[in-house]
C-alpha cells in the first residue's frame, strides 16, 4: 500500500493522471503518453503478480478453482464502492466486501433475515450480495468519489 501511495504521489503517478485524464494535455506538457501508459501497465501487471504470489502462499498451493467470476466481481465492488481515485479508498472499499459475510454470519443469530450456517433460509453470502448491489447503485448515483470522500465527509461533520 505504501509503495503504491508513493507511486501515485509521485512524478511517475501524476503522468499517469495525466495520460488518463487527458491526453492531448499529457503530450503538452511533454509527457510521453505511450510510455506512461506502458509504466501504468507493467507496474499494475506487477501488483497483480505479487498478489498471486500471496494467495498461493496463503493457500499453499495454486488453486484455480478459487478464481472464479465471483471473485470478479467482488474485485470490480472493491473499486467501485472505494473509488478509483486512491489507494485508501480502494482498501476501505476491500475492508467493507471482506469484512460484511464475515459480520453477517457473526450475528446471523440476531438479524432477521439471515439464516444461521447450515439451516435453511436466506445465507449471509446470499444476503451480502444484495448489500454490494445496493451499496454500489447508492455510490454511483450519490457519491462519485465513493466511500473514501464519504467518509472523511462524515467524520469532518462529526469533528464539528
Amino acid at each position: 500500500m505504501l509503495i503504491a501511495t508513493r507511486l501515485l504521489r509521485g512524478r511517475t503517478g501524476r503522468a499517469w493522471h495525466m495520460a488518463r485524464d487527458s491526453e492531448v494535455a499529457a503530450a503538452s506538457m511533454s509527457i510521453d503518453v505511450q510510455s506512461a501508459k506502458r509504466t501504468a501497465f507493467v507496474t499494475a501487471s506487477s501488483f497483480v503478480g505479487a498478489a498471486g504470489v500471496l494467495t498461493v502462499l496463503a493457500f499453499d498451493r495454486a488453486v484455480p478453482a478459487y478464481y472464479d467470476l465471483n471473485l470478479s466481481i467482488n474485485f470490480l465492488v472493491m473499486i467501485t464502492i472505494g473509488g478509483l481515485v486512491s489507494v485508501r479508498g480502494a482498501v476501505l472499499g476491500a475492508a467493507f466486501v471482506v469484512a460484511l459475510p464475515l459480520l453477517l454470519v457473526r450475528y446471523s443469530d440476531a438479524l432477521p433475515l439471515v439464516a444461521e450456517p447450515g439451516t435453511p433460509g436466506l445465507s449471509a453470502t446470499v444476503l451480502s450480495q444484495f448489500i454490494y448491489g445496493i451499496a454500489v447503485v447508492v455510490i454511483v448515483l450519490i457519491n462519485r468519489d465513493r466511500l473514501r470522500a464519504f467518509v472523511t465527509r462524515l467524520t469532518r461533520t462529526r469533528a464539528r
